[in-house]
């Protein structure tokens, strides 16, 4: 094959399998959505977060303070002392990272001040 087709063909693959891997995200989302907390689901959970990490998709980590380039701000409430300004009230859907890059941030509920 030519370097071209073989650059092609590589690209093709990796559509395919970035497709495959957001709807194993999709799963995710929906263990992660629950009424319920569930042993076996969570474990199941744990299985395909591992499979993801070695293959360098990973969930972000840094949940404390919010950071527009990996959250997303889907809601705000107002600040106060158990929740400053600018901090992750809650995780609303989880975001993903593959070779430093931003898949999907995460969705966020923001405390800001007044």
């Amino acid at each position: 094959l030519s370097q071209s087709n073989s650059a092609l063909i590589k690209t093709v693959e990796e559509h395919q399998i970035m497709g495959f891997v957001k709807e194993l995200i999709l799963i995710c989302d929906r263990i992660y959505n629950q009424p319920t907390e569930d042993a076996f689901a969570y474990s199941i959970l744990d299985e395909i977060l591992e499979v993801l990490a070695r293959r360098g998709i990973e969930q972000i980590q840094q949940l404390d303070v919010f950071d527009p380039k990996t959250h997303n701000s889907i809601s705000v409430v107002e600040a106060n002392d158990e929740n400053p300004a600018n901090s992750i009230v809650t995780i609303v859907r989880h975001g993903y990272i593959r070779d430093g890059k931003v898949m999907r941030p995460t969705d966020v509920v923001v405390a800001i001040a007044k």
